[in-house]
């Protein structure tokens, strides 16, 4: 049996408003009272769920905005899976703008693209804007931001601590033995970087090691070349370390590669451990030991918080702060 269509007049009969109000209200128009946006929101859930409709009765054309710092960041295919699968079940889209490309003029892009399309909300996968420009759109559409240290009042937020990641990675290495220890890292610009190295510089410091200079490699960004170069450098005039610890994973397999340049074993006679549980982790002979930051599920969780926030935008903002898992494989096994 066919199911009973729920129209715009049922709605607006049930809400007690007129039908261009909710038509206003499904097409993304703004200049709708809080309040009746919110008994309409709350008519169309209600029918829904009667009629069994799955809130598709929401307009698919009002998508989510997906904003990516770093398409090569090894968290976004699983944490973009996680938010679409999300975003989809629930009859919306989304639209991913890639962030390097409108770094200077992010926020003229935005405005551009609501003027002619009515966003739902907005999702920042590593965000480096000054926090009170992404606050100028939160009384527009609901905003989430994923993966960075910043906070806010008016910004829902889902990220890993990082800092105490860094912290798990290094009580790690230090528990093998290990003293003289290599970290490749990446420039302060990026958060992640920035918490981890903190956690682990800290903990080893703390472990009464002292840490020289010529240990500490920073990137200027994603540059696997220059990793490659700088490491081969350090082993020429330092010697082996102990163990070298790679900001992320693919930084840790080219420390790996790295190695064997050099004739060292690993982990027979250096232990290498990452982080985020990329892809590539599995794939390096040794598969690498590295911290699992279950980007889908991230992902997902920061769908739903903005379809939370946006069907309810009287809820108060949520700041999730989840704990990594630390995978030991044969990298660091001995």
């Amino acid at each position: 049996m066919e199911k009973k269509k729920l129209t715009i007049n049922e709605i607006a009969k049930k809400a007690n408003v007129s039908i261009a109000t909710v038509s206003r209200i499904i097409n993304g128009k703004k200049n709708v009272k809080p309040d009746t946006e919110q008994n309409v929101m709350n008519v169309i859930a209600q029918l829904e769920k009667e009629y069994g409709l799955d809130n598709r009765f929401l307009n698919r054309t009002n998508p989510f905005i997906l904003v990516v710092a770093e398409f090569d960041s090894p968290v976004l295919n699983d944490f973009a899976a996680g938010v679409q699968k999300k975003i989809f079940n629930r009859g919306y889209h989304v639209i991913t703008i890639d962030y390097s490309k409108y770094r200077v003029n992010l926020l003229s892009e935005i405005n551009y693209l609501a003027k002619n399309i009515p966003i739902s909300g907005i999702i920042m996968l590593n965000n480096y804007e000054p926090v009170s420009d992404i606050e100028s759109f939160t009384n527009r559409f609901p905003v989430v931001t994923a993966y960075t240290d910043s906070s806010s009042s008016k910004i829902s937020l889902i990220t890993i601590d990082d800092y105490l990641a860094g912290q798990t990675v290094a009580n790690h290495i230090l528990s093998l033995g290990c003293e003289n220890i290599v970290l490749l890292a990446i420039n302060d610009t990026f958060s992640f970087s920035r918490l981890r190295q903190k956690g682990i510089l800290g903990t080893i410091t703390q472990a009464g090691i002292t840490i020289p200079e010529y240990n500490l490699i920073h990137l200027p960004g994603f540059d696997f070349d220059i990793a490659s170069s700088l490491l081969r450098q350090r082993f020429q005039e330092n010697g082996k370390p102990d163990a070298v610890i790679g900001i992320n994973d693919a930084l840790a397999a080219i420390a790996i590669r790295e190695s064997k340049r050099f004739g060292y074993r690993v982990p027979e006679d250096i232990l290498i451990a990452g982080f985020d549980n990329a892809e590539i982790s599995t794939l390096t002979t040794p598969n690498l030991t590295t911290i699992n930051q279950k980007s889908y599920h991230i992902g997902m969780q920061a769908a739903n918080m903005i379809l939370n926030t946006l069907e309810h935008p009287k809820q108060p903002v949520q700041h999730i702060v989840l704990q990594g898992e630390l995978i030991v494989r044969e990298s660091t096994l001995r």
